[in-house]
């Protein structure tokens, strides 16, 4: 299995033509007469609306540079493919001022309702509501129903939310909104494709509401690398069902109604590297001093995976619940995350929500090699979930004397929870039924500034708890999940000096499809000069010149141990088991790379099982560097499912690598083993 440059790339070059902008307004210049690069200044008159005037002048492809400054309007990107970038100057970004903006017509600072739609290194601040209602919510950003391929990255929002003028319950705002259903139109076309990463959200008044929240039909979502903290209800929220009343009582057609109901939950999700710490409601007057928010909160989600994350001193770490009668929270993955400190209730809590009135279920959720610190409250909560689905194994709950082990309902004990390393003889149920593995003298330190825990204990082993991989990739839940090919910011210019290159962002006209192969990074953006500069830059467009090709790479192996099936445009890799450990290996050879150019390379592969063992090294035999070593804990792979693999690149492996695939004479699994590489990328 061999390639060549030019994987299933798509090339944005400076000279897409836009058509003539026309007059262009104050504070709005374009870069030559037929660019699609519009520079954006702030102006001292507030009333004057330069991005605004920028946005009607966008057209097809068009990227929006924000010059450093104060703004203050609020926008709507109603055209497909635009991109909106701030431009940093001596550390700060462009923002947004929303003092005086906030009214009952006006009560989001920026709409997004066109697809193909970048929002990158933005600040927020200072937009808040003036009292309770039950309609106007204040928001910072929100993606509106019907749309794909949204990113939001490396945007402050803060000091915004509901003006708590007086106590009522009728409080609602919002940091982040995405939301898959239209309540003025009774309509549920969904949004797909959503990447928000970079992002810090913090210091927001919510009322009932959240800082981050996916809410319905929305679907293939990627969360990452951002920080939220010190807000007054949940953090990072994804929600289903929530609109299933307003669907009823406004869908008359039968089968569209079933229809919306059935797709009314945010899915197929990937949360990951995030850190989220002080989120409390104990302070919110909605909720009369009680403290029940959680750090990252599944309500009615389904197939998302939850890793990787870092949860400190909120009221719930992480929680997977649904607050709607008969409906599930299904098919949620939380591994590898650390719990620190989530003190008023829980570490960890799954099931149903704590109203009175009745509420849903957990279902088919995994919580594994998570560690825990609890000092109050309890480490693991259980509530209204009732599934021998729910698997809760090798985990580390450490729970100091105020705190409880677990707690859950009496009647809600059909769970399977074992293999835990605890430090006190609690079970889910009663310690008669027990299958932890309890060490009372288990001493757990949390490091809060590196994010990192260490455990001490006589019975402690590698399989258990949580040891957080800072920019990790995820695993496809399902082969049928999207990927929305968006590629990372580049470095902000450097001020006072030329700029040779803008961030690539993509601006892609086909809409997202659901087959995960045609969904690889795109190439870079256009080139631009510098865009500090006072007058309007006219250098011409730069001609459609061929990207840069990547690295070649070829698969193959001289060992008898592996069979090689290239016959499907994949390798499928089949080996039996053996019986010692051998230094069998398949060889990947890449030339030589450019390592000024090129940092990582990525390796999509879909096992035939899971626990299988993989083994990654450079290509030596006699010298040989692990980067994922089969002989430990993280070399096994943790799901059958398409997963994809981050190896960095360094002058050892720049030619190649050895992959070790292990079925030995101990793997109970007799018949032959397959894994199947179907991708191989350099950035």
């Amino acid at each position: 299995m061999s390639k060549k440059a030019g994987f299933l790339s798509v090339t944005l070059m400076a000279g897409l033509v836009a058509g003539n902008l026309g007059a262009v307004p104050m504070n709005v210049s374009a870069k030559g007469n037929d660019s699609n690069e519009i520079i954006v200044e702030p102006s001292s008159n507030k009333k004057d609306t330069p991005i605004t005037n920028a946005l009607k002048q966008a057209t097809d492809g068009t990227v929006i540079y924000l010059k450093s400054g104060e703004y203050h309007e609020q926008l709507v990107i109603d055209k497909s493919n635009v991109t909106i970038k701030g431009l940093s100057e001596n550390g700060q970004k462009p923002y947004i001022n929303g003092e005086g903006l906030f009214s009952s017509k006006n009560d989001v600072v920026i709409k997004v309702k066109g697809s193909n739609v970048v929002i990158d290194n933005i600040e927020i601040k200072n937009f808040k509501s003036n009292g309770p209602s039950t309609s106007n919510v204040p928001i910072g950003i929100k993606v509106y129903d019907g749309v794909s391929r949204i990113k939001i990255s490396n945007c402050d929002i803060h000091d915004t939310g509901v003006g708590y003028t007086k106590k009522s319950d009728d409080y609602n705002g919002h940091g982040i909104l995405v939301t898959g259903y239209d309540e003025e139109h009774h309509t549920s076309t969904g949004v797909k494709g959503v990447v928000i990463n970079n992002c810090h959200l913090y210091n927001l008044t919510l009322g009932n509401s959240e800082a981050m929240v996916l809410n319905g039909n929305v679907e293939d979502f990627y969360i990452y690398d951002n920080l939220v903290e010190k807000c007054d209800n949940i953090g990072i929220d994804f929600i289903g069902y929530e609109n299933e009343k307003d669907i009823k009582e406004n869908v008359k057609d039968k089968k569209l109604r079933a229809e919306y109901i059935e797709n009314d939950s945010a899915r197929d999700g990937f949360v990951y590297n995030n850190v989220v710490s002080g989120i409390s409601s104990g302070s919110n007057c909605t909720y009369h001093g009680e403290s029940c928010a959680g750090g990252i909160y599944v309500d009615g989600g389904h197939n998302i995976e939850i890793h990787d994350n870092y949860v400190e001193k909120s009221d719930i770490g992480i929680e997977l619940a649904s607050e709607h009668e008969n409906h599930t929270t299904d098919k949620i993955s939380v591994t590898n995350n650390i719990l620190y400190k989530n003190n008023a209730l829980a570490g960890i809590s799954i099931g149903g929500s704590f109203d009175d009135k009745p509420t849903g279920y957990a279902t088919n959720c995994i919580v594994s090699h998570n560690t825990v610190y609890s000092e109050d409250g309890t480490a693991f909560n259980i509530q209204r979930a009732n599934d021998k689905t729910n698997v809760v194994t090798n985990n580390v709950f450490y729970a100091k004397s105020n705190a409880n082990l677990y707690e859950n309902e009496k009647t809600y004990t059909g769970n399977k929870i074992e293999n835990n390393l605890v430090n006190k003889n609690e079970g889910p149920a009663s310690s008669k039924n027990s299958k932890d593995i309890v060490d009372t003298s288990m001493k757990v330190s949390v490091d809060s500034s590196a994010k990192t825990a260490s455990v001490s204990s006589k019975s402690y082993k590698s399989e258990f708890g949580g040891v957080i991989t800072w920019n990790t990739v995820p695993s496809l839940i399902d082969a049928n999940v999207s990927v929305p090919a968006f590629d990372e910011p580049a470095t902000e210019p450097v001020a006072d000096q030329p700029v040779d290159e803008e961030p690539s962002e993509p601006v892609v006209n086909d809409p997202v499809v659901d087959d995960p192969s045609t969904n690889d990074p795109v190439a870079d953006d256009p080139i631009t000069d510098n865009p500090d500069v006072n007058e309007p830059v006219t250098d011409e467009p730069v001609a459609d010149v061929p990207s840069d090709e990547e690295p070649s790479w070829d698969i193959h192996t001289d060992s008898s141990f592996y069979t090689l099936d290239e016959s499907d445009d994949t390798c499928k890799i089949s080996f039996k088991k053996k019986k010692s450990e051998n230094w069998e290996h398949v060889n990947i050879d890449f030339g030589d790379v450019d390592l000024s150019k090129y940092s990582t390379v990525k390796i999509t592969v879909v096992p035939s099982r899971k626990s299988m063992n993989l083994g990654i090294t450079n290509q030596d035999e006699d010298n040989p560097i692990f980067y994922r070593n089969h002989w430990k804990k993280e070399g096994k792979f943790t799901s059958a499912k398409k997963q994809t693999i981050s190896v960095a690149l360094t002058e050892e492996n720049k030619n190649g690598l050895y992959l070790y695939f292990d079925a030995t004479s101990n793997d109970t699994y007799k018949k032959s083993q397959t894994a199947e590489i179907t991708d191989i990328w350099f950035e």
